[in-house]
């Protein structure tokens, strides 16, 4: 296979890219993901969703699950 197929850095990152969405976070921008704790819990009682918190970061942490979450400057 000619090395020039594949580049690591760029298949590093469209695989962290792939593992946020898998995960929930959705893309916003390059770089840029949201994770929102419970999508819809308000739109099923016929209301607009409000988020009231979000934590801004730069590294995902597990710890976050339950909440709204922006990540940037990640993949």
């Amino acid at each position: 296979m000619p090395a020039d197929l594949l580049h690591l850095p760029t298949e590093l990152q469209e695989l962290r890219m792939l593992q946020a969405e898998a995960l929930g976070w959705q893309p916003l921008a390059p770089g840029a993901y949201l994770h929102v704790a419970q999508p819809g819990a308000d739109t099923a009682r016929g209301q607009a969703p409000v988020v009231e918190v979000i934590d801004v970061v730069g590294v995902p942490d597990a710890a976050l699950a339950g909440l709204n979450v922006l990540l940037l400057g990640w993949c």
